[in-house]
């Protein structure tokens, strides 16, 4: 008999599946609070952030002010989950998706990502995507 329980790591897929829950709950116009202890069950301590070939956040602190900012920019972000296309090559999971957006003036928006992620130790340490935003 095993005398300790095995813990089952959650695939890379999941946490990035997870990650993009968490994204809407505190992306939503309900806005659920967050701190940065949050961020870092998703993100690895160097985490990066690169959008349209530009470093736009590394480390968990930057990802924090990134999620903060994006907030002050949209009254609500909803990651279109149940439509995301995941496909996972090696260490990278390449991923296609939208995003709905409105923002402070009811403006609303789909917001087109396409690019990569690499998990490591369950947690986002690569995000480079690139993004184009279409008027609704």
């Amino acid at each position: 008999l095993l005398s300790t329980p095995i813990q089952s790591l959650a695939s890379d897929t999941d946490v990035v599946i997870n990650t993009f829950k968490w994204f809407n709950h505190i992306s939503n116009e309900k806005r659920s609070p967050y701190a940065m202890n949050d961020v870092a069950k998703h993100f690895s301590e160097d985490a990066k952030m690169i959008t349209n070939n530009k470093l736009v956040c590394k480390g968990i602190k930057e990802h924090y002010d990134h999620f903060i900012e994006l907030n002050n920019h949209y009254k609500s972000l909803h990651a279109d989950i149940e439509s995301i296309d995941l496909r996972q090559a090696g260490d990278r999971i390449y991923l296609h998706y939208m995003i709905h957006a409105k923002d402070l003036n009811n403006q609303k928006c789909i917001i087109h990502v396409m690019g990569y992620m690499v998990v490591k130790n369950e947690k986002i340490a690569l995000f480079n995507e690139i993004i184009h935003k279409e008027l609704t």
